[in-house]
């Protein structure tokens, strides 16, 4: 109930907080008969507009797996997808099979934690068999409640009103129910951004790619110390698995020449410098050099815990070569006879696997 002592009682205590009456400053006076009138002058300032978040919701911080290992030599170019994506919407990091875009996509998912109030989402996609099964997969690393209706267009529903990042892992044997779940997200939700890693681009409406490089080889034939060889990323990342693999291990400089051997001969591949460095200790560095040209039966020693096709170098190779089409994994086996370069030969094996292909 509002009365007029009431009244009195709370527009003195406003008046008070006001200091309305000192050093002659007036805010609001009393208009007999009526009630009070606010008098001080008023003027309008454009503050920047805060949305509220949308009602029956908390904040959630995402799903984002930590790496437990440093990142050697990525600083660049995790500062440039980090870039990319406050730039663009969606995002794609492709390359090669082992060059480390999953270990990328997290670290630059690391670094924007602090720009999404609704979280980084983490998807992985390697271990699916079925493209049907993408926006389920999505559904479920997002924590979604099942409401029973058609996974994409729940997807769209739930991304109407986020701000988020949604990490999509592993796209290339999926990549057009990928495509279509990541337009259909973007479309919806217009805070909603995606981070994706392929080794294919996924062909989505507004998709950036970036092209991951393998890590840093020194390729003139100057002899370098062991300090200078360590300023290559490739070295690094080797010398650093290798420490962590055995016990005392330190790189001489009588080792660098065939450790550089190593580096160009795995092309500066992660996941293959990886796997090499772990065989120093049975084979020491001058045998893993000799020991590169039966690469797939040398690197087989991966991480236990790894994904089957990151185990060794030939389940990688597999890995790839199985999602090629037919007439390319034609092309690439009759390729597979030269050594070196074969641009020329290159046209001519086009030309007759197409003939071939159309014939049959």
């Amino acid at each position: 109930m509002v009365d007029e002592g009431g009244l009195r009682v709370h527009v003195a205590a406003v008046r008070k907080v006001l200091g309305d009456g000192r050093e002659g400053n007036r805010f609001i006076i009393s208009n007999p008969g009526r009630g009070y009138s606010f008098v001080a002058p008023v003027t309008r300032e454009q503050l920047l507009e805060i949305p509220a978040p949308p009602p029956n919701r908390q904040a959630r911080s995402g799903n984002l797996p930590a790496l437990l290992t440093r990142v050697v030599g990525r600083d660049e170019i995790i500062e440039t997808v980090v870039s990319r994506c406050s730039q663009h919407r969606l995002v794609t990091i492709v390359g090669p099979g082992g060059i480390g875009k999953t270990t990328v996509a997290i670290a630059a998912g690391e670094q924007m934690s602090a720009s999404f109030v609704d979280g980084i989402w983490f998807v992985g996609l390697a271990t699916l068999v079925d493209a049907a099964l993408v926006p389920a997969a999505v559904e479920a690393a997002l924590g979604m409640p099942s409401t029973g209706v058609d996974p994409l267009t729940a997807l769209a529903a739930w991304s109407r009103d986020r701000h988020m990042l949604i990490v999509l892992d592993s796209c290339e044997h999926v990549a057009g129910a990928t495509a279509a779940v990541a337009e259909a997200v973007l479309r919806a939700g217009p805070r909603v951004r995606i981070l994706a890693t392929s080794r294919e681009p996924l062909r989505a409406e507004g998709e950036w790619l970036l092209r991951l490089p393998s890590l840093r080889v020194p390729s003139g034939t100057d002899r370098l110390s062991a300090a200078e060889a360590l300023g290559y990323s490739a070295v690094q990342l080797f010398n650093e698995r290798a420490v962590a693999a055995i016990d005392g291990f330190v790189l001489g400089d009588a080792h660098v020449p065939e450790l550089l051997e190593i580096c160009r001969g795995l092309d500066g591949m992660p996941l293959a410098l990886e796997l090499a460095a772990v065989q120093v200790h049975t084979l020491g560095i001058p045998g893993l050099a000799q020991g590169l040209t039966h690469r797939f039966d040398l690197l087989t020693r991966g991480r236990r815990t790894a994904l089957p096709r990151q185990q060794t170098l030939r389940a990688t190779m597999d890995w790839s070569y199985d999602l090629l089409p037919k007439v390319e994994k034609v092309v690439l086996r009759r390729l597979s006879f030269f050594r070196g370069t074969f641009a020329w030969r290159l046209l001519a094996l086009l030309s007759a696997t197409r003939r071939s292909a159309v014939s049959k």
